[in-house]
């Protein structure tokens, strides 16, 4: 686990400019291909998990309790249930950052 916190703000700014492209429900089976712990603005903890499903990867976001930010917690609502579809190169560019800084 890399906790390195300019390699955590690297990777943070890739991944909060990342394009969604697509979801699917918390019922699929994925496979697990890598994970990154963040702690954010207010001392909130999310755990973002990467997975494939054929040639797509998919990001599901997790946040520990207690959420301090109301923004965070209607996020956190809504992506408990959801994985979201990133481009296959920004799961490239997350990952290079993340090994690589």
């Amino acid at each position: 686990q890399n906790t390195d916190v300019d390699t955590l703000a690297d990777v943070m700014k890739v991944i909060l400019n990342t394009p969604f492209t697509n979801t699917l429900d918390n019922n699929e089976k994925l496979n697990k291909i890598g994970s990154i712990k963040l702690k954010t603005e207010h001392n909130n903890v999310v755990d973002i998990d990467f997975y494939q499903k054929e040639q797509s990867i998919y990001l599901k976001y997790t946040f520990n309790q207690p959420i301090n930010s109301q923004h965070l917690q209607f996020f956190a609502g809504y992506a408990k249930d959801v994985f979201f579809e990133i481009p296959v190169e920004s799961w490239e560019l997350i990952k290079y950052v993340a090994e690589n800084k």
